[in-house]
């Protein structure tokens, strides 16, 4: 399951899962939509508060508009 899901299908507000994890907003908000990719300690905290749901590898793939265009 992806973050954006995760957030979406549980009603979760990105600020208090941010501060769940340990950081910003803007940076949840960017993992979820797959802008960036969260640290190895961010990814497993995720995993972590999600039960799992959200894999460390879900989170590890990164798909920017640059990856996609480059296919």
């Amino acid at each position: 399951m992806t973050l954006d899901k995760f957030l979406s299908d549980y009603g979760k507000p990105a600020k208090d899962f941010a501060a769940l994890v340990g950081v910003s907003d803007v940076q949840i908000s960017r993992l979820r939509h797959g802008k960036t990719r969260p640290s190895w300690e961010t990814a497993k905290r995720i995993s972590k508060l999600t039960n799992n749901q959200v894999t460390v590898t879900s989170l590890m793939e990164c798909e920017t508009e640059e990856t996609v265009n480059d296919r």
